[in-house]
């Protein structure tokens, strides 16, 4: 994963690594921790393809087994 700023623009948002917050026109979006961790490896990862696998190591290190097909 590229290392990445503190603030990042995402369609039109602005990301902020700093405080866990995306805004959109100033405005707090709310998300849930998760969903923030997604959407920072997603901006991390520009023009790759971030694996299903890849996303469960980010979000459940501790090899906690999620099923995600049912």
């Amino acid at each position: 994963m590229t290392p990445l700023p503190t603030k990042v623009l995402v369609a039109g948002c602005t990301l902020d690594l700093t405080t866990g917050e995306l805004l959109r026109d100033g405005a707090l979006v709310p998300l849930q921790r998760r969903s923030f961790q997604v959407l920072v490896a997603l901006v991390g990862s520009p023009g790759q393809l971030v694996t299903r696998d890849e996303l469960c190591r980010l979000l459940w290190p501790d090899g906690i087994v999620v099923e995600f097909d049912n």
